[in-house]
């Protein structure tokens, strides 16, 4: 329970930082539009932590389980 819930917040701040660098819904969180050198902070922030998300699932069992584990974290966002 401990590792789905490590797995869910890391997927959930990386897709939160991939919706930040979208110019609609910059508009929605932060009601303007951020600068573009934060967009691409956020869309890399974003990218990584998804990826790092990938990683650890990858190394704490057998590599077919943890990715479909992985992507079924992501589909319950």
């Amino acid at each position: 329970m401990i590792f789905f819930l490590m797995i869910w917040s890391i997927c959930s701040v990386g897709l939160f930082a991939l919706a930040s660098s979208m110019e609609k819904h910059q508009k929605q969180i932060f009601g303007q539009k951020i600068p573009l050198n934060k967009t691409k902070h956020a869309t890399i922030t974003g990218w990584a932590l998804l990826i790092i998300a990938l990683i650890l699932s990858i190394q704490h069992a057998q590599h077919s389980n943890m990715i479909r584990y992985w992507i079924g974290v992501i589909l319950a966002l």
